[in-house]
């Protein structure tokens, strides 16, 4: 019975929604958010596609060089070493498509937000 007691005592209110405020959020976020977009992170997408380019030429120049250390090592390992190279091809491969991908993303949604804001200015 004291449990039920106290259950009852709790009251949710929705304070969001009693206040006003006087503060223009889309104003000050539009501002902030213009400046952010035109600083350093302007042309991100395209950074992120040549980041993508650079790291997968790492990773199959890396697995190339083993491979290369592995053959010269021994002949016997010629396989293992045909192998190392495929695997540095598809993990490279899919680190471009993966990278790229996001970079691919990033551009296309800020093509969508500039005609957004043509639209809106027009």
């Amino acid at each position: 019975m004291a449990q039920e007691n106290n259950n009852q005592q709790f009251e949710f209110i929705d304070i969001a929604s009693s206040s006003k405020s006087n503060y223009d959020k889309g104003t000050h976020i539009g501002d902030f958010a213009e400046k952010y977009g035109n600083g350093i992170f302007k042309n991100i997408g395209t950074i992120i596609k040549f980041i993508a380019f650079v790291i997968c030429f790492f990773i199959i120049a890396v697995s190339f060089v083993g491979a290369y250390f592995l053959f010269s090592f021994d002949k016997f390992f010629m396989a293992l070493a045909v192998g190392f190279v495929v695997a540095g091809l598809i993990l490279g491969l899919i680190s471009l498509f993966l990278i790229y991908g996001l970079g691919q993303i990033v551009c296309q949604n800020n093509e969508i937000l500039s005609r957004l804001n043509q639209l809106i200015n027009r």
